[in-house]
């Protein structure tokens, strides 16, 4: 499947454009400009579409939730990306108390996929247990079909 080849992809793209001459908050921003960019063409080849992007930033330790009205669709692909400060960031999707899908891999690029979803009102925890030169920047793409 599709998700399998972004994986391994996205902490690539992450390792390429995090050494910049530009300023470091400049940097920040440009790094997940870049990363976004990219990865939404690759889900543009994957038949996926961009339906809404969400901008933060966390210090070591903090967490933060973003409430997101989803529409229904086959797939939903919901993907962090952070600054080049951040060395993992972690995803937990929650609708009605029940985790629909979390990644808390020791990465810095979560995704969570969902399949055949009815729809509706969703948190996204958005964690960060790795952050060096606090705060880092973050967002979060939610895709579907």
């Amino acid at each position: 499947m599709f998700t399998r080849s972004m994986r391994r992809a996205l902490p690539f793209l992450a390792a390429l454009f995090t050494v910049s001459a530009v300023p470091a908050t400049a940097r920040a921003q440009s790094v997940i400009e870049q990363l976004t960019t990219a990865a939404t063409q690759m889900m543009t080849n994957a038949g996926l579409s961009s339906r809404s992007q969400h901008d933060g930033s966390l210090r070591q330790g903090e967490t933060t939730e973003l409430t997101l009205k989803l529409a229904a669709g086959q797939q939903i692909l919901i993907a962090g990306f952070c600054d080049e400060d951040c060395s993992d960031l972690d995803l937990r999707v929650i609708q009605n108390g029940s985790t629909l899908g979390e990644d808390i891999l020791d990465d810095d690029a979560p995704m969570v996929t969902l399949q055949n979803f009815a729809g509706g009102t969703v948190t996204v925890r958005v964690e960060m247990p790795g952050c060096s030169v606090a705060p880092c920047a973050f967002r979060v793409m939610v895709f579907g079909k």
